[in-house]
């Protein structure tokens, strides 16, 4: 399209770049070009003015003029409207697609390596996780995982909150009620407490705080020693957070989160007074009541970055964070995955960023990533039946219950299955998990989203267990080509020998392959939004597009047996990459 416009409009410039995108409807081509439209105000005035019909008019006749046929079927150009310019993808060029994928395997997009400091899950210290940090640890993986595949270092930061008043109210109330802790190991007794434990401390603690002028006093005083490094208390704060972290190890695992580096509030404790201090140096923080405060144009409240009192914050912490990602880490790409709600927050500590200097859009990319809430079925933040926060193990472990119901009775349908009880438990571990992540994944991310277990473990439509299955039973064709006898090692060998055996005699073959081959437009604009349900998306319309495959071409024993073979080999390699990506694991067989 690009060589196509120029040819036909010199004024434009070697530089120009039409805009071309997939077909709004796939019965008028694969993809699109709109810019006819649009050239008729740029083009004013120049010799290649003209209307926007007879400026479709000449970029068809030119693509047909500048193409051999082998990227686009020449004999299927067309125009709709009021001048979008229709084409289709040739068969020779679905067929070079599919030869590649099979010879070089799955690529990514290409771009420019960057660092990526990324900054998600954050669940606070003596506190469970919550259904509150199921969408940040979700989509925090999957974008980790698809930077990583794009070529990208990623740096996975998991900023708990390890810091605060709440601490010296829990050292207090160990040492007063629970004496016996005060001697524990961090690391040798860690296993001795659990994290709901130390949340009913939290609650307890909380009581008597509210209530009791010396145990309110003393908790100060426990925090002021702990932030001075009274070895004590540093061990029960320890303590406090091997027990929490033990507890977010857990939840990790069931999802397979991997990765995750704690770097709590903690760690930038020590940079907060210079941190601000070059915030008030530089103008950027002015004084107020007592407290030192940042304007930031366009948000409804200022940015308090050091108290009256002269604590500081969490915006203090997430200053000393923006730099220290910047300077120390080197991070050139900075993504924040957080609830909506926090939206406001992070576009001022962004604009102090770069207003005192550390920020230079120009060298570093920053990003907040907002997300939706997880609500129940009366629209609000999804709740348990007393009202309680939904812990996130349970949440989970729900999920991977009714899983194995579901699988139970689908083998009661069979007469036989050869699968053990171990394979039957692993599967329904991976088809419960899988369910959550993705449908926390197929809609868009700032959107709110109904928590159901019934739909996210529904045996048809856009859910996990339906792209699991359809997986699976791609996987079961090319078994019951190797129970023949033969091997899909030597099946793709010999179509490496002769690729011609891809024949495309049918136009199930064809529209199946015209959805295989967005896998890489799609990966590159998950990575430019950073959204994941493009991903999602593509992976629901080819799984029923192979379905439509699969009801219209006879594979085995078919005369087009081996390129059928390869396509339904190249469609799993595909399917299974991509619900990886997403952070799903993917059975063989189910």
């Amino acid at each position: 399209f690009s060589k196509a416009v120029r040819a036909c409009f010199a004024s434009l410039g070697e530089d120009y770049s039409p805009t071309v995108k997939p077909t709004g409807n796939a019965k008028h081509g694969d993809y699109q070009c709109n810019d006819a439209m649009m050239l008729k105000k740029r083009l004013q005035g120049t010799p290649d003015a003209c209307e926007p019909k007879a400026a479709a008019e000449k970029i068809m006749q030119a693509l047909r003029d500048g193409h051999d046929g082998s990227v686009i079927d020449t004999s299927r150009i067309s125009m709709t409207g009021p001048g979008i310019v229709n084409a289709f993808l040739s068969d020779d060029y679905l067929k070079a697609y599919v030869t590649s994928l099979q010879l070089k395997g799955i690529l990514p997009p290409v771009h420019p390596r960057r660092r990526a400091v990324m900054d998600y899950s954050s669940p606070n210290i003596a506190k469970e996780m919550h259904v509150g940090h199921l969408r940040s640890t979700i989509l925090g993986d999957s974008l980790a995982r698809l930077l990583e595949f794009c070529g990208h270092e990623v740096v996975r930061l998991n900023h708990v909150g390890d810091w605060g008043t709440q601490f010296g109210m829990l050292i207090r109330y160990i040492k007063q009620f629970k004496p016996d802790m005060v001697s524990y190991d961090p690391e040798a007794d860690a296993g001795k407490l659990s994290v709901s434990e130390l949340m009913d401390f939290y609650k307890a603690s909380k009581k008597v705080f509210d209530k009791d002028a010396d145990f309110k006093k003393a908790s100060q005083e426990e925090v002021v020693a702990l932030q001075a490094g009274e070895a004590t208390n540093v061990r029960l704060w320890r303590l406090i957070c091997a027990v929490s972290e033990r507890a977010f190890s857990e939840v990790y695992d069931l999802l397979n989160i991997r990765g995750l580096v704690v770097r709590g509030e903690s760690f930038y404790n020590p940079k907060l007074e210079a941190t601000v201090q070059e915030l008030i140096d530089k103008g950027v923080a002015e004084e107020s009541k007592g407290a030192w405060i940042v304007q930031v144009p366009g948000t409804c409240a200022p940015m308090m970055v050091k108290k009256s009192d002269g604590g500081f914050n969490y915006s203090s912490t997430d200053m000393a964070a923006v730099r220290q990602r910047i300077e120390e880490e080197k991070g050139d790409w900075l993504i924040y995955i957080t609830d909506a709600g926090q939206a406001e927050h992070f576009k001022q500590v962004f604009w102090a960023a770069q207003q005192v200097g550390w920020w230079d859009p120009q060298k570093v990319r920053i990003d907040h990533v907002p997300f939706g809430l997880v609500c129940g079925p009366d629209g609000k933040r999804f709740k348990s039946r007393s009202g309680d926060t939904v812990k996130l193990i349970d949440l989970i472990n729900e999920a991977i219950t009714r899983a194995r119901a579901v699988l139970d009775e689908k083998m009661a349908q069979k007469e036989d299955s050869s699968l053990s009880e171990a394979e039957m438990a692993a599967i329904a571990h991976t088809v419960g998990v899988g369910a959550i992540k993705y449908f926390d994944l197929r809609g868009h991310r700032t959107s709110n989203y109904e928590f159901s277990y019934e739909k996210m473990l529904a045996l048809n439509g856009n859910t996990a267990v339906y792209l699991l299955y359809a997986y699976v039973r791609i996987r079961s064709i090319c078994r019951k080509y190797e129970a023949t006898g033969k091997t899909m090692s030597e099946a793709r060998a010999a179509f490496a020998a002769n690729p011609s055996q891809l024949s495309l005699s049918h136009n199930s073959e064809k529209d199946l392959l015209r959805v295989l081959m967005r896998l890489q437009e799609t990966l590159d604009l998950c990575t430019h939004t950073l959204t994941m349900h493009l991903l999602a998306d593509y992976l629901y319309k080819l799984s029923t597009e192979f379905a439509k495959f699969h009801r219209d071409c006879q594979v085995l024993g078919s005369e087009q047996e081996l390129g059928r073979l390869i396509m339904c080999d190249t469609v799993a390699e595909v399917m299974k990459k991509s619900l990886e990506l997403l952070g799903l694991s993917v059975p063989e067989r189910m």
